[in-house]
């Protein structure tokens, strides 16, 4: 059996295999993952398919949902438009949180179809040695700031909201923090805020991806200023060394020219999933590179997933919801009843 993917991005075709899996299983036959996409990748990609792992041992056919929808097609499939674990992996696609009841499903997957192959492996492994990251002291945190093929701004959390993990990951012994993000500003606030509270952090940034877009470049003030900073520049400069200032489009790769080919990106981009989702600590916002990032990860550890109403889908010993509100950047920022994130002043 053959599943062609293709689809607006390349984590959301990630996160299809999910969908397309579960809906074909259980099954003995073997399915061939293809993707079918010029603007991402051609042919099987980056992951290589466990024939150890049988498909038979993939989905849950025998579990529905309580209540039966008025549009199932009764007469065709009705068995299979009501299943638990379909519903969920739809309801997972377009809520972007992740149902902890599926996780054996969703592991299995993972086990099975994504094991990185050895053009992969060589590639997480070498932004690792060169960006000096050891990720079990590691907090990656991930923004994203725009919305499907039309970059229109996002429903996203202020960049505030992110600030309680990192303060507590730092306060915790943490040392470095990724900062990836398609939106300029999360980098300027987030940096900035970094720069004044905890001066000798390092931060990381992927330059490689070559963010945010083609009329632009990551700008690096060892290269254009000698004082940007003032008298902390030299200081600064060494240790959160790129400021970023304009947002990313979808698919800004295919005609900025920083790349060889479009299946190059695609290597970069799906090496740095990777790294994300093997950090000790994570915190993003609704997005297909957080799903992705959480299905790959395999659990919920550590793992911290914002959504537009500021609610925390977040289960773990680094931080509560109470010490979250209960952070002073909270109390500060978080604006007082009604509730309304977008409320600035």
């Amino acid at each position: 059996m053959k599943i062609e993917i293709q689809h607006a991005g390349l984590m959301a075709q990630y996160n299809n295999i999910f969908l397309e899996v579960i809906k074909n299983c259980l099954t003995e036959e073997e399915i061939e993952i293809v993707f079918e996409d010029h603007n991402y990748l051609i042919g099987s990609g980056f992951f290589i398919n466990n024939y150890n792992i049988s498909n038979s041992e993939i989905g849950d056919p025998n579990t529905f949902l309580e209540t039966h929808s008025p549009t199932a097609p009764l007469v065709e499939h009705p068995p299979t438009y009501n299943r638990t674990d379909i519903a969920e992996i739809n309801k997972l696609l377009s809520g972007k949180q992740i149902n902890e009841s599926q996780r054996e499903i969703y592991n299995k997957i993972v086990d099975k179809f994504f094991n990185p192959n050895e053009v992969l492996k060589k590639s997480v492994s070498d932004l690792l040695e060169n960006h000096k990251i050891d990720q079990s002291k590691t907090l990656f945190t991930y923004f994203r700031g725009t919305d499907g093929a039309y970059e229109r701004p996002a429903g996203s959390v202020p960049f505030w909201a992110y600030i309680p993990f990192i303060r507590k990951f730092i306060e915790s012994g943490g040392d470095t923090i990724i900062v990836q993000s398609d939106a300029g500003h999360f980098y300027y606030y987030i940096m900035d805020w970094l720069w004044k509270e905890y001066p000798h952090i390092r931060v990381v940034i992927f330059d490689e991806i070559n963010l945010p877009n083609t009329t632009w470049k990551f700008i690096s003030e060892k290269t254009t200023s000698d004082n940007f900073y003032g008298e902390y520049h030299n200081e600064r400069i060494k240790q959160q060394p790129v400021s970023v200032n304009e947002p990313q489009t979808h698919t800004e790769h295919m005609f900025s020219g920083f790349y060889e080919n479009n299946e190059q990106f695609s290597l970069l981009w799906t090496s740095i999933a990777l790294i994300a989702s093997k950090c000790e600590f994570y915190v993003g916002n609704k997005s297909n590179f957080s799903i992705f990032a959480g299905l790959y990860r395999k659990n919920n550890h550590n793992f911290a997933n914002l959504d537009a109403s500021l609610k925390i889908e977040f289960e773990s010993d680094f931080l509560t919801k109470e010490e979250w509100k209960k952070d002073k950047e909270m109390k500060e920022s978080r604006p007082q009843e009604p509730r309304d994130i977008w409320y600035t002043e």
